[in-house]
């Protein structure tokens, strides 16, 4: 797969091929036919080009930067866990991923839904990069949520950790954007950090603010994201609610989006 930086009308006419491998195919629950890698060249935005140590470190790690990676995420989630949960969710032929970082999330996906096609997209430059799995289901783009084609629709889509990492004045803007691409009866997945008083969330903000490098972080107040589903979805129903290991302020919220959910109706308290 080749990354590239050419203006905005080539990016655009390069990830319109996405549309041939990630076509709407109906929601019989049919599973589709293992993708082909696509060579796409998409803009790369510069939100993010600002340092960030945690990464300028891990990637001079060489072959020990996978498993320092995951030792340096396991005390605050259990992707493992998140991913379990996630599979509960019936006819999951294609996936989205916004905010697919490295791949870590995108590894578990796709072995969780062995028959579903998967496309990850972020801002950094490569993203997928430490992805482990079927590389014939997967693919990855360094572009903005922006920039996909807007009658592309997918069974499942993913942010993970992404919000709380927008400016909160744009974070609606991002979230009706991710649900915009969802097909009707498929789902909306959010897992996001509550905000507690506690020393859990001192060192989360402290890795996330000073060692990530980003200074947008803000982590939501307890009720926030499910207010702020209520207004970007409103007609749409939280099917599952949960909390995701080691620690309570990982909040999972499934929504199932204008269509009959595909999993128990109600929420699920963990």
């Amino acid at each position: 797969m080749r990354v590239g930086t050419p203006g905005p009308a080539a990016a655009r006419r390069r990830v319109a091929k996405v549309r041939s491998r990630f076509a709407d195919r109906g929601s019989s629950g049919s599973p589709h036919p293992p993708c082909r890698p696509i060579s796409l060249r998409c803009r790369v935005a510069d939100q993010h080009d600002h340092v960030r140590v945690g990464p300028f470190v891990r990637q001079r790690l060489g072959r020990f930067e996978e498993p320092a990676a995951e030792a340096y995420r396991r005390p605050f989630i259990d992707l493992d866990d998140l991913a379990r949960t996630l599979a509960r969710l019936d006819r999951v032929c294609t996936v989205l991923e916004v905010g697919a970082g490295e791949g870590a999330m995108a590894t578990r996906v796709v072995r969780a839904f062995p028959q579903a096609r998967y496309l990850g997209i972020d801002i950094i430059r490569r993203p997928g990069r430490l992805f482990r799995g079927d590389e014939e289901r997967a693919q990855f783009c360094a572009m903005d949520l922006e920039d996909l084609p807007p009658d592309q629709l997918f069974d499942l889509v993913l942010l993970v950790d992404v919000l709380h990492h927008v400016a909160p004045p744009l974070r609606e803007k991002v979230l009706a954007g991710a649900r915009r691409h969802v097909r009707s009866g498929g789902h909306l997945a959010i897992k996001e950090w509550e905000r507690t008083r506690s020393l859990g969330q001192m060192a989360w903000f402290i890795v996330d603010r000073y060692i990530g490098g980003d200074p947008n972080v803000r982590a939501f107040a307890p009720g926030e994201l499910m207010a702020t589903v209520a207004r970007v979805c409103p007609g749409d129903q939280v099917t599952i609610e949960a909390r995701v290991p080691p620690r309570r302020n990982n909040l999972l919220l499934v929504i199932a989006c204008g269509g009959p959910t595909a999993t128990d109706p109600g929420h699920i308290e963990r």
